[in-house]
């Protein structure tokens, strides 16, 4: 793990943008959310902030069939500090080449940038993960690193390598933002 900026101790909010990509589990974005959520409750004030994003600006179609809504298309994600690409199921369906295309221009305003469960392959077609270490859901591993050798593909939890994070599915997730809660906020809030 290379140290980023984004995880040393700060009492300044921090802003998070999810791309949800449609057919996202719920609980991957509520497994990113709500350990944010409260945090805030337990500081009594707003360290983290949020938006969700979708490809085309409008609510998206997660699995279980309820719609979430949005803030707005990727554009709407510039000055958060990061921004973390929730992906699950239809990816070949969900990562069009213009949503590619526009990952890779706007990933370099970002602190972090991150990706849950499939979320990494998002990523790795945007060439984000190339020369980085990496994760993704188990039951991708082997094909992403089949896919893409320029990435160091390693069967962890989560992995932070430099200014990008692999998160490998949703619990992961939650375990993922208590890492950044602890690192900004300390052991007692995570």
């Amino acid at each position: 793990m290379t140290e980023n900026a984004i995880f040393a101790p700060s009492r300044g909010p921090l802003t998070i943008a999810l791309l949800v990509l449609p057919q996202a589990s719920i609980l991957e974005v509520a497994s990113a959310l709500d350990p944010l959520r409260n945090a805030n409750r337990q500081l009594g004030q707003e360290a983290f902030r949020w938006r969700v994003v979708t490809p085309d600006g409008g609510p998206v179609a997660l699995t279980c069939g309820l719609s979430l809504p949005s803030s707005g298309p990727l554009k709407a994600a510039e000055g958060a500090g990061a921004l973390i690409v929730v992906a699950g199921y239809r990816l070949n369906e969900a990562a069009t080449r213009p949503l590619i295309r526009d990952l890779r221009r706007i990933a370099p305003r970002f602190a972090l940038v991150g990706g849950i469960d499939a979320g990494p392959w998002v990523m790795a077609r945007a060439g984000l993960l190339d020369g980085h270490r990496a994760t993704v859901h188990w039951e991708d591993l082997e094909d992403l690193a089949a896919a893409h050798p320029e990435i160091d593909v390693v069967p962890d939890r989560f992995v932070i390598d430099r200014n990008r994070v692999t998160i490998g599915g949703a619990a992961l997730a939650q375990d993922f933002m208590l890492h950044l809660i602890r690192a900004r906020h300390g052991a007692a809030l995570a």
